[in-house]
This record gives structure tokens, sequence and C-alpha cells, in this order.
């Protein structure tokens, strides 16, 4: 068995150091409250002072995931019995501001009612007394965001997209079956990771989300959370302060794009980070930019639907955009149950619909000859006869496949994160 290698280990409050193991860091000799952070960690940028620390008498914080709008992501080891060293994410509100407490509790209330397979899962939370933190604790995830791959590979293949879209829909129709609309679905809100050596996408971070049938709080504060480039329409020129999940459709429409251009479906001209250059393109009903004619027929109209300008036009339901995706994608996964926590997609295949059948039916009559050649041979006559009826009676799987409109409306270039627009004065 191969020891696991040891690195250069320093606490972050005096500077001590010795060779050790992240995943079983020691303590400082001289602050035996603390725990030693690999060097890596600190040499870059401010000393981060958390790193080391233990919240809520059971979270070592070892190292930073990520750096959200109110909070930060720490990897952290939970200590356990025996010496146990679990590793969980923890959120941490590093804000003290009252909208910013409210924001983190109803991120808390929103992830900790979710069970999907395809939603990160969350596992506990509190307030450390000493240093004055609320935390939230989730599940780690060993990958990389949508973000990271498309910055490696711009353009992804067709059908390893639409199986990950086909996961973020699941995740929705769960989410939005609780009440709960993300409202800031992008590249970086979403982490794909291998589990039993399949690719999994997952969904993070909830920290905008609401349930539908509450009063958004920025109503009454004047300001939309979100990234631009991925917002619906809506939200910028005719927002009342209702949120629906064709908020959330209209984000993964962008996304579905993205990934098989490259690109972003609306071109502006200026600074997005603008909310004016959003309302005046949202006025004019843009076109998005005509995607590859090497895409599917199918696969484009059921994009230009999900970007539609019009939220009335685009898919009632993830279900529902899940189901037309069914009809070419070779991704069908019609017995999926999206109602279910272990929802599982299929192994895509690379036939389409019409082949499928095709080979069944030739599959089918081959078969059926041989059954009824050694079924006359053995039995006689009369036993081919019952074999070929049965046979006969196996019918292909049937594919409705719906003819609708296409819709192309909506969004602009991307922004780095999430930001606060100011909502446009009518």
């Amino acid at each position: 068995m191969t020891a696991t290698p040891q690195r250069l280990m320093q606490c972050t409050m005096c500077a001590y150091n010795q060779a050790g193991q992240p995943s079983d860091p020691p303590t400082c000799p001289q602050h035996p409250d603390r725990y030693l952070v690999a060097q890596k960690f600190l040499v870059n940028g401010p000393k981060d002072y958390l790193l080391g620390a233990v919240l809520g008498q059971k979270y070592i914080l070892t190292h930073p995931l990520g750096q959200g709008q109110y909070g930060k992501v720490y990897h952290a080891l939970q200590i356990g019995a025996g010496g146990l060293r679990r590793p969980v994410a923890l959120k941490i509100l590093r804000e003290d501001r009252a909208e910013a407490q409210a924001l983190f509790l109803d991120e808390m209330k929103v992830i900790s009612q979710l069970d999907s397979r395809h939603i990160v899962r969350y596992l506990d939370s509190g307030f450390d007394v000493e240093q004055g933190l609320t935390y939230m604790v989730m599940e780690v995830i060993e990958g990389d965001t949508l973000a990271q791959r498309l910055e490696d590979s711009v353009v992804l293949h067709q059908h390893r997209v639409s199986r990950m879209i086909a996961q973020l829909l699941i995740a929705l129709e769960e989410a939005h079956q609780a009440g709960v609309i993300h409202r800031d679905l992008k590249p970086s809100n979403l982490m794909l990771t291998y589990l039993d050596g399949e690719e999994v996408l997952k969904v993070l971070d909830f920290g905008v989300a609401r349930p539908d049938a509450d009063q958004p709080r920025e109503q009454t504060q004047g300001v939309i959370p979100g990234t631009p480039a991925y917002m619906a329409p809506e939200l910028f020129s005719k927002y009342d302060g209702q949120i629906t999940p064709h908020m959330d459709i209209f984000s993964v429409g962008v996304i579905y794009y993205q990934c098989l251009t490259g690109h972003l479906p609306f071109n502006v001209e200026g600074n997005v980070d603008h909310l004016i250059a959003y309302y005046r393109l949202y006025s004019q009903s843009p076109k998005p930019t005509p995607m590859s004619g090497q895409l599917p027929k199918g696969l484009t109209e059921v994009i230009m639907r999900a970007l539609s300008l019009d939220p009335k036009r685009r898919y009632n339901s993830a279900r529902e955009m899940l189901s037309a995706m069914a009809s070419w994608s070779p991704t069908a996964h019609k017995h999926v149950d999206t109602q279910s926590t272990l929802a599982r997609i299929d192994s895509p295949s690379v036939e389409s619909p019409s082949t499928n059948k095709l080979n069944w039916l030739i599959a089918a009559a081959l078969l059926g000859g041989i059954l009824g050649l050694g079924a006359h041979l053995m039995y006689g006559k009369g036993s081919a006869v019952m074999i070929g009826k049965f046979l006969g009676d196996i019918e292909s799987p049937k594919v409705e496949q719906r003819d609708d409109e296409r819709a192309g409306e909506s969004d602009g270039n991307q922004t780095g994160g999430t930001l606060e627009a100011n909502i446009p004065k009518r």
C-alpha cells in the first residue's frame, strides 16, 4: 500500500511549519487549537487566518474553494470518532448585513429540502461563537465547473452536452416542484464530477434562489441579483417582482447554446453590465446568432424555444423541455422519472430514433425467422405460428416528436460573476 505523500504545512498564526498530510493535518505546538495548512495555500495573496481554524468544534478549514457574493466556500475535514477525517465543503457568511444574513438563511432552507442526485447535498449548518460566523455544510464535489470545461474546450460534443442539460433539467424539475427557482444558472454554478465512472452534473449556489410563491426581497430594494448574460429578459423590461420557472428555462437555453457554439446567443455592443444596454436590446426583440447548420434541426428548435423573448412561448416546465429533447436526442431518457431523487440518465446512443426503430425491426425479423425455423423443425408448424405471432405483437418504442415554432430572442455577452442590477424605471 502506497503511503500518502507528505507536504510542507504551516500554521497561519505563527508560521510554524513541518511536513504532514493534508488529509490528516497535525496541530500547531504553539497554537493547539489550530491545525497546519498546506503551505501552497498561504503564499499567494493576503493570508486567510481562518485556514487551520476549527468551526463548530468539528470542521477543520483546510483550503479555499471559491468566493460567492456574500460568502466564501472552504474545503474542510469533519472530525469524527477514532480520528476520522471526512471531507466536506463549508460555505461561510462573510457579511454582517441583515440582507446577507437573510439570503444565507434562505439558501440553507432551499438546499435542505432538495435531495436530487444532481443538486449539491446539504449536510449541516451552525454558528461558531468564537469566530462569530454562520456556516453551512455541503457535500464536497471533486471535479470541474462547466465554465472550466468550456475554457479547456470552447465547443463540447452535442451528445455530451445534451446529457448534461438533461441532468440539469432533472435537478430543476425537483427544485421547481418544491417551489424553488434558482435564478442564477450559469456554467460556473454547474459542477461536473464522476460517480461510478459516469459523468454527473450537479447544480451549485442557491444563494439567490427563491420560492416562486414568495415576494422576492429585491422587489422592495430596487435590485435584481443574477448574472445578466444568463438572465431572462423579462427581468430587465417588464419585471413585476414575480419569479417563475420560465426564468430558469431561459438560462438553460443560454447554457445549451453556449456549450454547442462556443459563444452566447446574442451579440451586444458595449458593456453588458449596464442594465440600460439590456433594456434597449430586449425592447428591439433581437434574434439570436444563427446556430451551426451541422446541428440537428430538432436540437436547434428546442434551444430556440427555450430562448424565446416571450416567457409564455418557452417550455412551461423542465419536464416538458426534457420530453421535447427525448424525441430526437441520442440521450433519449423516456424512462427517467424526474419525480425520483434517484433519477438517472440512460447511457447515450449514437443512433437516431428512426435508426433505432429500423434496427429493432430488422433484428426482430431475423430473430423471428430463426426461432420460427427452429420451432418448425423441432415441434411442427403450429409452434412456429405461435412464436411468429408473439414476435409480431412486440412493437418498437413509439417516439412522439412535437413540432413547435422556433422562437428566438434573448441574452447578451458573458459577465464575470453574480451581480445586482438596478431595476429600470418605466
